[in-house]
């Protein structure tokens, strides 16, 4: 895992957008942001597993990413 400004400096653009290509998820960037990639975040199976033994929540399913959706205008919020 890496933080958002560690990834944009360290991956390597190319291989994040491979590495979509290859898991045949549709994106509508050209490149894909280096911070929104899935090495930019914790391992899902970690968290999961903390929440649970915390008692937080119960896994019911495991989604794929499919597409992806990148909007670069400003959050309304």
């Amino acid at each position: 895992m890496k933080g958002r400004k560690a990834a944009i400096r360290e991956f390597d653009q190319a291989a994040v957008n491979r590495s979509f290509d290859e898991a045949d998820i549709l994106t509508n960037c050209r490149n894909y942001p280096k911070d929104e990639a899935p090495g930019a975040y914790k391992d899902f199976s970690e968290v999961i597993n903390s929440v649970q033994l915390a008692g937080l929540a119960s896994e019911v399913a495991r989604l794929r990413a499919r597409f992806v959706i990148k909007d670069s205008d400003k959050a309304d919020d």
